[in-house]
């Protein structure tokens, strides 16, 4: 999934970052039956911690009995009692901070963060793939939404998990277009 942040001036800001504890399901496995690595672990937040090093993993479940960690690649969930599953990555929860609107131009829009001009892509309601995502790409999909330039781009859903289900992949744009949808992509995606 691509992200991008743009900003003429960047004002660097902390804050305190608190795991958000709603993203993990209990009692519910992910793509049961299709793990691309497993080993032991002490819990849910060592096996989603190993979920974060892997390219690969999208969620992961954890069966409690047998102290089992479970990479997975995609989001289709069924009911599993003793399993706790999640995302890769949590959604952020922030003290003091609340979740900006997204800022759209037809149908593309940026979203998932607390500032409204940095988030996640999305395209037809649906993520953009983070496969080829580079600056000329992230240029594009600014000036179609308005800003003026672009600091960087982001990789692997900095701002939020989104669905693994992709509207555009392998996205390779000039940097003259003014749509996003006129760079060249696959509409079909194998992202990973």
């Amino acid at each position: 999934m691509k992200s991008i942040i743009f900003s003429t001036i960047f004002i660097q800001a902390y804050s305190i970052i608190v795991p958000s504890k709603d993203c993990f399901k209990v009692n519910t496995i992910y793509n049961r039956g299709h793990s691309i690595a497993q080993k032991t672990a002490a819990g849910p937040f060592e096996c989603q911690e190993w979920c974060q090093l892997v390219r690969r993993c999208t969620h992961f479940s954890f069966t409690s009995a047998s102290q089992t960690c479970f990479l997975r690649q995609g989001d289709r969930s069924e009911p599993k009692l003793g399993v706790v599953s999640g995302p890769k990555h949590c959604p952020p929860a922030t003290l003091n901070q609340v979740q900006a609107k997204p800022v759209c131009n037809g149908s593309l829009c940026l979203g998932g963060s607390t500032s409204k001009n940095s988030g996640n892509v999305m395209v037809d309601d649906k993520p953009v793939c983070d496969d080829d995502w580079g600056l000329e790409d992230a240029a594009v999909a600014c000036r179609q939404l308005g800003f003026p330039g672009v600091e960087r781009a982001t990789k692997e859903s900095e701002f939020g998990t989104v669905s693994s289900s992709f509207s555009m992949d392998n996205v390779r744009c000039r940097g003259n277009e003014t749509d996003l949808k006129d760079c060249y992509h696959k509409t079909a995606d194998d992202c990973d």
